[in-house]
């Protein structure tokens, strides 16, 4: 395997990571579920009022606050961080959920990289490396719920 065949592959997963991210975020094919409330609205009162803390969830008193709602600080900090630099919304969150998960795709496709062999990187392989590429892509990308910060983890 060459560095420059291996930066190609990673290279096309990319693009195609992003293209799969523009389509979603285009027509809104991702919808949130309930678990992107519990640790975005501490990210959105984070960028909007400077304050992590979550209120107005369905199981809370009228004006009761909790820092950080249910997980760790980091997903609301971070989220936080992405809405006060892009605003807040719908497509702006599947975008935040898209690159965290683009980001996990290419993270697993270095942990998986080692294990391929030479025979792979050759040309006469060029169908099976496409094929290959586009399963990876469809398992890590479009197999996820993407609403659970500890599957963006």
């Amino acid at each position: 395997m060459t560095n420059g065949s291996l930066l190609k592959y990673f290279l096309a997963i990319g693009i195609g990571g992003l293209a799969l991210l523009f389509m979603d975020a285009f027509f809104e094919i991702h919808t949130p579920g309930s678990d992107v409330f519990l640790f975005k609205e501490a990210g959105v009162n984070l960028a909007t009022q400077g304050r992590l803390v979550a209120a107005y969830l369905p199981h809370m008193d009228f004006g009761q606050e909790k820092p950080f709602a249910y997980y760790p600080p980091v997903y609301p900090f971070v989220f936080g961080v992405w809405t006060w630099l892009v605003g807040v919304g719908l497509k702006q969150s599947i975008c935040f959920n898209g690159l965290l998960t683009l980001l996990r795709t290419l993270l697993m496709l270095v942990l998986v990289a080692p294990a391929i062999s030479q025979e792979f990187w050759s040309p006469s392989f060029r169908w099976k490396r496409l094929g290959s590429g586009i399963l990876f892509l469809i398992l890590t990308v479009l197999s996820t719920d993407r609403d659970r910060p500890d599957e963006l983890a």
